[in-house]
């Protein structure tokens, strides 16, 4: 992964910052350099929670998530995952409820 993002060994990385609020990349060696805080304007090859564009004189905010089961359906190494799966219902303090 840190290939893809960095711009190390000559390749571009990306033109854009990976998003994820719920991963804990400082574990891991490769990716804990590439994380900048979040709520920045975006950054090139770089990791953040969250970033924030500016459309038209407003400010936009954009957060990333990424499923707690990424250990289940890849091989993210020693990045950490928050919250870890649940096997059952959602206990009261996981319960999202939308009210108009």
């Amino acid at each position: 992964m840190h290939r893809l993002i960095s711009s190390a060994s000559g390749y571009p990385g990306t033109a854009f910052p990976y998003l994820s609020g719920n991963l804990n990349f400082a574990p891991d060696t490769n990716l804990a350099g590439l994380v900048e805080p979040a709520g920045q304007t975006p950054k090139p090859n770089s990791i953040t929670a969250s970033v924030v564009f500016n459309v038209n004189g407003e400010k936009v905010g954009v957060v990333g998530a990424t499923t707690p089961w990424l250990k289940t359906i890849s091989s993210p190494g020693n990045v950490g995952v928050a919250p870890a799966p649940f096997s059952g219902p959602p206990v009261e303090q996981q319960r999202f409820e939308y009210r108009v």
